[in-house]
C-alpha cells in the first residue's frame, strides 16, 4: 500500500505469473515503480493488480484499466537504462482525441474506413470483455474489433456502435476487407522439392490477415487445406497440405514459432491451426503419461488425409 493524497492505494508489487520466463521479481519492481512515477504525473493511480494499472481522471478518462504486457516485452530486450525513456514514449500515446472519437462514432461512413481486425489471446481483456466487439476466428484467441486512428488501437465497444445502424457481421466484413489492403511482406520459404511454407510480416496485421486466407493468400492453401500459426500479431505462416507429411513440418519449424512467440513484444499463441473451407480448427495437444505435451492432427484432417491416400492408390492402379 502507499499512500497519495491521503488515499490509501493497493499496489501488488508481486511478478505476475504470465511475465515469469520473460524478467525477474526485481526487474519487474523497477519497471512497475517507474511507471507508477510516469503514470502518476498524468493522472491518478488507482490500483495494481496481477500486472495491471487501474487510472483514474486520464485526460477525458475517468477510468482506464492499463496492462503492462507489451512493456514487459519492450523492457525485456532493451538495457535497464533505456526503460525509463522506453516507458515514458509508450505512456505518452496513450491519451486519446475524445472529441475526434465521438464524430467517427456518428460518421459511418467515415468510421468504416477505419475499422481493423485484432487478434488476442483469450483473457487479454478479462474485466471488460463483455463490453468489446470481437468474435472467436482462431480458437483460444479473440479476434477485436478496432478503429485504427491517430496512431492508436481504439477497441470498439458495444455502446459505440448504436448510431452506426450496422450489424456486427457487417462491422466485421468491412474491418476484414480494410484488413486486407494493409501492406504486407510475404517469402515463400521452399523446405523442399515438393513442399513449401509462406510468411507474412505486417507491423500489426499478419494474423488478422490470416483470418480469410482463402481470399487473402489463395496460394497458400494446398489440396487439403493450409497449416497456419499466428505466433504474433506482425508475424504468421502458412504451409498449404498437399500430402501426409503434416508432423514432420511441424517438428521441423515448431522451434522458430516457438522463438518468435517467446521474444515478440505482441504474442497471440504458438498454436497451430488448420484451414479449411474457410474455417480454422486447432490442432489438439495431448499430455502423455510422463506429463509431456504433443500435438496431433485433427480427426476430421486424419480422414481426409485417408481419403487422398485411397484416391492417390486409385490412380497408380488405373496406370
Amino acid at each position: 500500500m502507499i499512500n497519495k493524497d491521503k488515499e490509501q492505494i493497493a499496489i501488488d508489487r508481486k511478478l505476475p505469473q504470465q511475465y515469469e520466463h520473460l524478467i525477474d521479481q526485481m526487474q519487474y519492481t523497477t519497471l512497475l515503480n517507474i511507471c507508477l512515477e510516469v503514470l502518476g504525473k498524468q493522472g491518478t493511480v488507482q490500483s495494481v493488480t496481477d500486472g495491471t494499472i487501474k487510472m483514474g481522471n486520464w485526460g477525458e478518462h475517468k477510468e482506464i484499466h492499463i496492462s503492462l504486457d507489451n512493456l514487459v516485452r519492450k523492457c525485456k530486450n532493451a538495457d535497464a537504462a533505456e526503460w525509463e525513456e522506453i516507458i515514458t514514449l509508450h505512456f505518452s500515446k496513450f491519451p486519446t482525441n475524445e472529441a475526434a472519437l465521438n464524430y467517427i462514432y456518428k460518421d459511418y461512413e467515415f468510421a468504416s474506413k477505419l475499422l481493423k481486425i485484432l487478434i488476442k489471446p483469450n483473457g487479454s481483456f478479462r474485466k471488460i470483455e463483455d463490453q468489446l466487439i470481437y468474435r472467436v476466428d482462431f480458437p483460444g484467441t479473440q479476434s477485436y474489433l478496432v478503429i485504427d486512428f491517430d496512431d492508436k488501437f481504439h477497441f470498439v465497444n458495444s455502446q459505440h456502435i448504436n448510431e452506426w445502424e450496422q450489424s456486427i457481421n457487417d462491422l466485421f466484413l468491412d474491418a476484414l476487407a480494410n484488413t486486407a489492403e494493409e501492406k504486407m511482406e510475404i517469402a515463400r520459404i521452399d523446405l523442399d522439392e515438393e513442399s513449401e511454407v509462406f510468411a507474412f510480416f505486417s507491423g500489426d496485421y499478419a494474423a488478422s490477415y490470416m483470418i480469410d486466407l482463402q481470399q487473402n493468400a489463395p496460394f497458400a492453401v494446398g489440396e487439403m487445406g493450409a497449416i497456419v500459426v499466428i505466433p504474433t500479431k506482425g508475424a504468421a505462416f502458412a504451409y498449404p497440405i498437399n500430402d501426409e507429411r503434416i508432423m514432420e513440418f511441424i517438428a521441423s519449424f515448431n522451434p522458430l514459432i516457438e522463438k518468435i512467440y517467446n521474444e515478440d513484444e505482441y504474442p497471440i499463441t504458438d498454436d497451430y491451426y488448420w484451414y479449411y473451407n474457410g474455417k480454422y480448427e486447432q490442432f489438439p495437444v495431448q499430455t502423455d503419461e510422463k506429463n509431456h505435451s504433443f500435438i496431433t492432427i485433427p480427426d476430421r484432417l486424419i480422414i481426409l488425409l485417408a481419403i487422398n491416400n485411397n484416391n492417390d492408390d486409385e490412380d497408380e492402379d488405373d496406370e
